[in-house]
């Protein structure tokens, strides 16, 4: 088991390095992932020096592409929900630009922290422009949902796996006399993409927690939900829970 989880680990390492490009334009460098947005297009994130401090940003696409959408942001509801993504991320704006100041040391951790934050802020294009206070980030209904349920949880959670990449899961439910510790990403557009990445981030920290722990995708099932994503999942021991029938794994979440 231990040689079969480092071969997967080394391959999704292999494939993220290799689907990631760099390139030199002018006095800074732009970054191609493998990650994909709302438009399927691969995301773009670029590092540059600024006032002495080296900063990724994504130069203001996120949120120009909310407002070439017809997206208004200029609400005090949506921007809330701005700022509930950004603390969520640990991300700052400027000038409609996305940034993280990074270091050597933590450059891997803002890099996916930006671009977590890139896929979340995109996300609100899809809130119903009629009902916008009654409309939140499906991370936030997750978090209302198990405090309404008396589930126990720790939100943002960071957690380094054996290959040395820091990931972040979204809610750990601690372990308890009566259960397991759980590791839980929340998924709002749920995609092969996303789910290799889910993927990913269990292997590579699943031999650092105890033998008992489970990974969980609660994901958004009013968006089409990939079979393959699906059969993904529950290859690498990852349990799904669709929004719609969340309230059927209360007693697994529970203490």
């Amino acid at each position: 088991m231990e040689h079969e989880l480092n071969d997967l680990i080394n391959r999704y390492s292999t494939w993220l390095r290799k689907e990631t490009s760099v390139r030199q334009i002018d006095n800074r460098v732009e970054i191609t992932t493998p990650f994909l947005d709302r438009h399927n297009d691969f995301i773009q994130i670029f590092a540059e020096i600024e006032n002495g401090c080296l900063i990724l940003t994504d130069d203001g696409y996120v949120l120009n592409d909310l407002e070439l959408s017809g997206f208004n942001l200029e609400t005090p509801s949506r921007l809330a929900l701005l700022e509930i993504s950004l603390n969520r991320f640990d991300v700052t704006y400027e000038n409609k630009r996305l940034l993280v100041e990074i270091s050597e040391s933590d450059f891997a951790i803002q890099k996916l922290n930006l671009i977590q934050a890139m896929l979340a802020i995109g996300d609100l294009a899809y809130l119903d422009s009629d009902k916008p206070l009654k409309t939140d980030l499906f991370f936030t209904k997750v978090e209302n949902w198990f405090n309404r349920t008396n589930i126990r949880f720790t939100p943002n959670h960071m957690i380094t796996g054996k290959s040395g990449f820091i990931h972040r899961f979204d809610f750990v439910i601690p372990k308890s006399q009566l259960k397991p510790e759980r590791l839980i990403h929340v998924v709002k557009r749920p995609n092969l993409s996303v789910a290799r990445n889910i993927v990913f981030s269990w292997l590579d920290t699943e031999q650092s927690r105890s033998p008992d722990t489970l990974a969980y995708a609660l994901f958004d099932d009013s968006d089409h939900w990939s079979e393959n994503a699906d059969r993904n999942l529950a290859k690498n021991r990852i349990s799904t829970i669709p929004w719609s029938e969340r309230d059927t794994s209360v007693s697994e979440l529970v203490a």
